[in-house]
């Protein structure tokens, strides 16, 4: 000792006392179990994989994690800055139904945005974390289901329901149209297919009686802006015991006189649907609005067929004008007030 001193001045001493340091930290550091590299020193806070155990957790990798015990079962994620085992801290912990990770309770749900989220759920709603067919009625394209209700594309209750449906802004039955009987306000004054609930190409308040129609509201008399009430609808007529379409004719006044020749009363519901009323027509067993038509225009014919478009009209011989379109008759009632109903052999008007 003395000699290395001597020989080597202070860089000497320097040696010999790191030696000596050297011979004492290896005694006790092995009694304190402290030593790096010991066999023992992984028990002094967790077991090491190459990592500092310094940290008190366990380590994979060669990267020391900040959970002890270590993260497993449904929490096998450690959340390093909350030194906790959570379910997820990025949507790659999650998978199946539940692909995504919400970061602000590190659960995994089924979405935070539409891009999880495919098919006939393309939209994720944030507040659920789940992902639904329509955040808003925008979404909902479909004119049988507009409205957006609680996630689902859903029919409609009111007219706003249809805003987003292109040319069909009116909400009816739970499905979006054009128009409706009591709704024409899209057509611009044309009337409303009530059995199609498109606009027609027909004027509101143009279509005379006994007249072909589709809405109650062409007939002259037919919306209350006429003459403050209604006075004619569009009603289903027959010809014997078929169908023959719909006509305009006259509501039965207060006074119950009908003026010829549409003297025969029935009682009937509308094609826009009115309840049912009664109403001035023609015998339906015999005859058609198209056969009175051509009788009051004194339509010349020479057969039956070229009168009421073959059905209901006849082609008789009117004195001092010759063969023209007529109908037949029961009573004189029936026919134009300027024309009677007697025989010769089948009663017509003439």
């Amino acid at each position: 000792m003395m000699n290395l001193r001597t020989t080597t001045g202070q860089s000497g001493l320097l040696l010999l006392l790191l030696v000596g340091c050297n011979w004492k930290t290896s005694s006790s550091c092995e009694e304190l179990n402290t030593c790096v590299g010991s066999s023992d020193a992984g028990n002094s806070g967790g077991s090491s994989n190459g990592g500092n155990s310094a940290l008190g957790g366990n380590a994979t990798g060669g990267i020391s994690s900040a959970c002890n015990p270590a993260c497993s079962g449904t929490k096998a994620v450690c959340n390093e800055s909350a030194k906790s085992c959570v379910e997820c801290t990025a949507d790659g912990n999650c998978s199946g139904t539940k692909s995504a990770c919400n970061t602000a309770t590190n659960t995994c749900v089924q979405c935070t945005k539409n891009g999880n989220c495919s098919g006939a759920t393309p939209f994720c709603d944030t507040s659920k974390n789940a992902c639904v067919a329509c955040l808003s009625g925008t979404d909902c394209k479909d004119a049988t289901e507009s409205a957006c209700v609680d996630g689902s594309c859903s029919p409609c209750t009111t007219n706003p329901d249809c805003t987003n449906i292109s040319g069909k802004n009116v909400c009816t039955g739970g499905t979006c149209v054009q128009c409706t009987a009591n709704d024409e306000s899209p057509c611009g004054g044309k009337s409303c297919n009530p059995t199609k609930n498109t606009c027609t190409g027909t004027n509101r308040g143009s279509v005379d009686i006994c007249h072909s129609c589709v809405a109650d509201s062409e007939c002259i008399g037919g919306v209350p802006s006429d003459a403050g009430a209604i006075t004619m609808r569009c009603v289903p007529m027959m010809m014997g015991s078929a169908s023959h379409g719909n006509y305009c004719l006259q509501i039965l006044p207060a006074s119950s006189v009908c003026l010829q020749p549409y003297t025969v009363v029935f009682s009937t519901t509308s094609a826009s649907g009115a309840a049912t009323a009664q109403y001035c027509g023609v015998n339906q067993s015999t005859t058609t609005c198209e056969a009175v038509l051509d009788l009051q225009a004194s339509k010349p014919c020479s057969v039956d067929a070229e009168c009421g478009n073959g059905q209901g009209g006849l082609c008789k011989t009117i004195v001092g004008v010759g063969l023209r379109c007529t109908i037949p008759c029961d009573i004189s009632s029936q026919c134009p007030s300027s024309l009677t109903c007697t025989p010769p052999t089948t009663p017509y008007c003439h």
